[in-house]
């Protein structure tokens, strides 16, 4: 497990797209209002990449702290369920097809 991270990560840094998964200070600015619109205060989701700042927020804490050991399964499910409520957002409110 530790050999496929090294590889994910090493793979990430060398074609330049963990820059997208992890948050950085640009990403500041987008919490507020992604929060907003998962308190359903906003009618329109906030513009943003890939992933979300709160997703590169999970994402990045969970590099930064997590291990086989201290990682609980809950967590785990919480990211994933996140990540699945995300994508079937942009699947069905998103996509750009007309009728």
């Amino acid at each position: 497990m530790l050999a496929s991270g090294i590889v994910y990560i090493g793979s990430g840094i060398v074609n330049g797209q963990l820059g997208k998964l992890l948050f950085g200070e640009k990403d500041l600015a987008g919490i507020m209002p992604m929060i907003g619109y998962y308190l359903r205060l906003r009618k329109e989701p906030p513009a943003y990449g890939d992933y979300n700042p709160l997703q590169k927020l999970a994402y990045t804490l969970a590099a930064a702290g997590a291990d086989e050991r201290n990682l609980r399964r809950e967590d785990c499910d919480h990211l994933v369920a996140q990540q699945r409520a995300c994508d079937y957002h942009r699947l069905v409110c998103c996509s750009s097809t007309s009728n």
